[in-house]
C-alpha cells in the first residue's frame, strides 16, 4: 500500500501538486510553520503525521472501505468512519468523500428503515 501511495504522490516528472508544494516548503531555507506540518520519511509524504494520500479514487476508495465495509467495522455512520480514517490518513475534501462514500452506500440503503406510517385503506 505504501508503493501505492508513493507512486500517487510522485509519477515521473507529473508529480502531485500538493505534494509538490509541500517538498518545496520543506527545502525552503526559512522555517514557517506550514513546513513544520510537512514531513517526509521513508518516500511517504506526512500532513501533521498522518499519510498523505493523492488523489487518485481508488486508492482512496480503498482506505475508507478498510474502515466501514469490514465485518468489524460494521458500517459505521460519517462521523465515525471519518475518525477511523483520519487517525492515520489525510487528504483534501476526505470528510466529503467520506459522507459521499456512506450515503450512497448499497447494503446500507437496501437494509435503512423506513420510518413512515404505512398508509392504510382509503
Amino acid at each position: 500500500m505504501l508503493r501505492e501511495i508513493h507512486q500517487g504522490n510522485q509519477r515521473g516528472n507529473q508529480e502531485e501538486p500538493i505534494a509538490k508544494a509541500a517538498r518545496e516548503l520543506w527545502q525552503a531555507s526559512s522555517k514557517t510553520i506550514h513546513s513544520v506540518e510537512w514531513l517526509e520519511d521513508d518516500r511517504v509524504l506526512r500532513f501533521r503525521g498522518k499519510i498523505y494520500i493523492p488523489r487518485n479514487s481508488d486508492l482512496q476508495r480503498w482506505i475508507v472501505s478498510l474502515c466501514y465495509d469490514t465485518k468489524v467495522a460494521g458500517h459505521p455512520r460519517h462521523w465515525k468512519t471519518l475518525e477511523l480514517v483520519s487517525r492515520n490518513y489525510w487528504w483534501p475534501q476526505m470528510s466529503r468523500y467520506i459522507r459521499q462514500y456512506v450515503s450512497t452506500c448499497d447494503l446500507c440503503l437496501r437494509m435503512k428503515l423506513i420510518r413512515q406510517a404505512l398508509v392504510g385503506e382509503l
